[in-house]
C-alpha cells in the first residue's frame, strides 16, 4: 500500500496542486484545463497539465491571450478542469497584495460588487466545463465592514444550489499573519458607502483560513431554473 493522503497545511497553491489535487486524480496531465484567472500563475509553479489555456484581463499575465472570466469565448463544455481563482478579497490591503488579488485603489468597488463578480464568474466557468469535469474555486470567509462574511458558504451555495454542481472536497490553507491597520482603501462603516480614506483599528480576529473548493459537473447537467 502506498502513502495515504490526509489533511495537511498546504503552504501555497503550487504545492497543493502537485501534492494534494493531482495525486487523487482531480486533475491529470491529459485533461484540457482552463485557468482564466491566471495572474502570477501560482497554481502552476511546480506542475501543470500539458493541455492548458491560461488567460487574464492583464496582457502580461495572459500567456494565451487576454480574456474576461465573465465572458469566455469558448464553447459550452470545452474543458475537463476549470480553475477559478478570482479577486476573492472583498476589501483592500496594503500593496503589493492589492495587485495580486485585483483590489486596486484605481478600481474602487463596494465589497458587494466584488462578491457578485465572484459568484457570477462561477456561472461562466460552469458553462465551459464538460459534464463530469471538475471546477476548483479559491475562496476565503473574511471580515468585511466589521462583520463576518461567510464567502466559503456563499461559494458552496452558488455551486450546489444555484448551479446544480456536486461538491467533491475542500482543501484548506492556513496562514499566520498579524492584522495591520488599513490604509484607507477599505469600505466605510456604512456598508453602502464609499471608502472613507480613514484608517481603522482591528475589531475582529483576522481570518487566515482560505479554501480551494472542488465541484463536479454532473452528467446530463442542466442549469437550474
Amino acid at each position: 500500500m502506498g502513502e495515504i493522503l490526509a489533511a495537511d497545511v498546504w503552504p501555497n497553491n503550487g504545492v497543493l496542486i502537485r501534492d494534494g489535487v493531482k495525486p487523487l486524480g482531480f486533475i491529470n496531465n491529459g485533461d484540457l484545463t482552463l485557468d482564466a484567472t491566471h495572474g502570477l500563475g501560482t497554481f502552476w509553479k511546480l506542475w501543470r497539465p500539458t493541455f492548458m489555456k491560461r488567460h487574464d484581463i492583464v496582457a502580461a499575465k495572459a500567456p494565451d491571450g487576454v480574456m474576461d472570466y465573465h465572458n469566455l469565448t469558448y464553447d459550452d463544455g470545452t474543458f475537463d478542469v476549470v480553475v477559478f481563482d478570482p479577486d476573492y478579497k472583498y476589501t483592500g490591503t496594503p500593496p503589493p497584495e492589492d495587485e495580486r488579488y485585483g483590489v486596486l485603489a484605481s478600481v474602487p468597488k463596494r465589497w458587494q460588487e466584488r462578491r457578485d463578480d465572484l459568484l457570477n464568474g462561477m456561472v461562466e466557468q460552469t458553462r465551459v466545463l464538460a459534464e463530469g469535469g471538475i471546477l476548483m474555486v479559491k475562496c476565503q470567509s473574511q471580515n468585511v465592514c466589521s462583520h463576518f462574511e461567510p464567502q466559503e458558504y456563499e461559494v458552496w451555495e452558488q455551486g450546489v444550489r444555484k448551479l446544480g454542481l456536486k461538491i467533491v472536497t475542500r482543501y484548506y490553507f492556513l496562514g499566520s499573519r498579524s492584522q495591520s491597520f488599513t490604509d484607507g482603501r477599505v469600505e466605510s462603516d456604512d456598508p453602502e458607502g464609499p471608502p472613507t480614506g480613514k484608517p481603522r483599528k482591528q475589531r475582529n480576529p483576522r481570518n487566515n483560513l482560505s479554501c480551494l473548493m472542488l465541484f463536479r459537473k454532473p452528467k446530463r447537467w442542466k442549469m437550474p431554473t
